[in-house]
């Protein structure tokens, strides 16, 4: 039986507000459990390392020209071999995670704040200057924190975003009502 317009339209908002209550609830249990999340979020990423790395030794395998192929299968058995060892091994796996993070969030942080100079327009330059501060102080407290308590933060910052998406899912399942119940 096909679904009449206001229907289809009543599930559409209401499968995103499902969606939203699920990640809200879904973030606040991996808030509750640090240690948990980023042990999982670095085997997450290592699974996630193996499966590219096996990708890309099978591209090397198919590729046309010797050279590239070599370098495909170099780096695929490099992201095989990093992400069996990330899932293998999840608390070393994710303390080198947590470390990398870091310094990734520091340079990158640099890097805004260095830009900040190269833009001639005044658009884009409050945002920038929030990205690079934000990223800059959050690598600098991986970092100064590290080892243990820098995991937890990892674990916390991985439940913020679900939080943040959640309540951004929320919102927009509220506007998509609101528009549905206007054009009806």
């Amino acid at each position: 039986m096909a679904e009449t317009g206001e229907t289809a339209a009543e599930n559409s908002w209401g499968w995103m507000m499902a969606m939203a209550v699920l990640t809200i609830l879904l973030g606040i249990f991996l808030l509750a459990t640090p240690y948990f999340t980023a042990l999982m979020t670095g085997m997450v990423m290592g699974f996630s390392l193996a499966l590219l790395g096996v990708g890309g030794i099978v591209m090397g395998i198919r590729a046309v020209r010797p050279r590239r192929r070599w370098l495909d299968i170099l780096l695929g058995a490099a992201a095989l071999l990093i992400g069996l060892y990330t899932w293998i091994f999840p608390l070393a796996g994710t303390l080198s995670l947590t470390l990398l993070l870091g310094v990734w969030l520091v340079l990158r942080g640099i890097a805004e704040l260095f830009a900040i100079s190269q833009l001639h327009d005044g658009g884009g330059r409050g945002l920038l200057l929030l990205s690079g501060l934000l990223d800059l102080v959050v690598g600098v407290f991986l970092l100064a924190y590290y080892p243990f308590p820098a995991m937890a933060y990892l674990g916390i910052f991985v439940a913020v975003s679900f939080l943040m998406g959640g309540f951004a899912l929320f919102v927009a399942a509220l506007g998509l009502r609101r528009l549905e119940k206007g054009l009806a």
